[in-house]
């Protein structure tokens, strides 16, 4: 049988963001390294005015060169953004942009590429209907612990060793997992990550010590979340603290803003793969939303921060000074880069 899919009107999606993003951005590379950078244009959907999208869209095929328009920040089903304000109006253009895209589907010729890169969708929307039908799909999915285990080797200058006990420190939370290595990358830059390197950042059950401070946060008591926190940093490393907050957090986030439109807490386990208690616990919490949602914002940013450079990553006390900040304010916004 035929394959009838449009090949140049790409989906992202898929709840595992580490290796969605990363083959999200393999493809744009090469694409820019047969066409040239130019050939390139990035539209945020939910920032964008209509009437812009429209023109950006309306204009595909216009010119005879290879062109790629990357179509981000989908809002339908509110998944990983980390901003907390103005959500409605979001899903609003996104919507918006998601008919826009409809009505010219069909005249986008073969020489352009459409890229939608969108984590979750409403599965009820015309556009997800007509993306999963007519379209070309890239689904990636939440990750076991086998792909945890050759995503860190394919990806990282690790001792097997060191694999074997991060993968027991962090199961199947690539998320996690990742954000830790991105760190001990920037440390070990002239060399390998070791089994040392590993057990002094990523201390045995750091994922269940997080808990408590987890709750604590969901249920919005920054006082007790930041007197658990200080019991936690005396013998865990801060930065893997940091890694398994904002991993938590991010799950919570999903979680609340998912509930808000239309799923019940079974689907929700179902479409997340996450644990029913999971799913119970951050529905209770999601009075909290704003407040946990802004501390993971803040979490995020730190995450950011230390690793391009923009603040001292790898002095421990340091990082240790704003992530107490960070939580006993309950999502202090950190200074503006200078």
């Amino acid at each position: 049988m035929t394959d009838t899919r449009k090949k140049n009107i790409i989906l992202f999606t898929g709840p595992n963001r580490v290796v969605r993003e990363r083959a999200l951005s393999a493809w744009i590379a090469a694409f820019e390294r047969k066409y040239g950078a130019e050939q390139i244009v990035r539209l945020d959907v939910s920032a964008a005015p209509a009437d812009a999208l429209r023109a950006e869209i309306s204009a595909m095929g216009l010119f005879a060169s290879t062109k790629l328009v990357v179509l981000s920040g989908w809002s339908m089903a509110k998944s990983e953004s980390t901003e907390h304000d103005g959500d409605d109006q979001k899903t609003e253009a996104s919507s918006s942009a998601g008919t826009i895209l409809l009505d010219f589907a069909e005249r986008i010729p073969e020489s352009t590429f459409v890229v939608v890169h969108a984590p979750s969708l409403d599965r009820r929307s015309k556009l997800a209907k007509f993306l999963e039908k007519s379209c070309t799909v890239k689904s990636y999915e939440a990750p076991t612990e086998r792909d945890v285990f050759s995503f860190v080797q394919e990806n990282f200058e690790i001792e097997p060793a060191a694999t074997r006990l991060l993968i027991d420190r962090f199961a199947d939370d690539l998320d996690g997992a990742a954000r830790l290595l991105e760190l001990l990358a920037l440390y070990r830059a002239d060399g390998m990550i070791t089994v040392e390197d590993v057990r002094q950042h990523a201390p045995p059950r750091a994922a269940e010590n997080i808990f408590p401070l987890v709750d604590a946060l969901l249920s919005g008591d920054h006082t007790l979340a930041a007197d658990t926190l200080v019991g936690l940093l005396v013998r865990e490393s801060p930065y893997a603290l940091l890694a398994s907050l904002v991993s938590n957090l991010r799950t919570a986030v999903l979680i609340g803003r998912l509930s808000q439109e239309w799923m019940d807490a079974d689907v929700l386990a179902a479409s997340l793969k996450t644990h029913p208690f999971v799913i119970k616990k951050s529905l209770a919490a999601r009075r909290n939303l704003p407040g946990f949602t802004l501390v993971y914002a803040s979490l995020l940013d730190l995450d950011r921060r230390i690793k391009t450079g923009r603040i001292p990553g790898w002095d421990e006390s340091g990082v240790t000074m704003i992530l107490e900040g960070v939580i006993r304010s309950g999502g202090m916004l950190i200074e503006p880069d200078a």
